[in-house]
């Protein structure tokens, strides 16, 4: 299948980016219920640093042949 890339690792890197993006929304998703404020924004630190990591990922391993 033409633009298909394999993986030979255990995990493939854009799929653990995936994982990452997928970790983020469930920080981000409102049905937890949380009611103080810190912890609202403490979610939301942990999600933008989640997908900070899955950039990281994708531009390293996923992107570095369009170069």
């Amino acid at each position: 299948v033409t633009g298909v890339q394999t993986c030979a690792l255990p995990i493939c890197p854009a799929m653990m980016a995936a994982s990452l993006m997928s970790d983020a929304q469930e920080l981000i998703n409102t049905e937890y219920g949380e009611d103080d404020y810190m912890g609202l924004l403490m979610r939301a630190e942990d999600a933008r640093q989640t997908l900070n990591r899955a950039k990281w990922i994708l531009f390293t391993y996923v992107m570095k042949d369009e170069k």
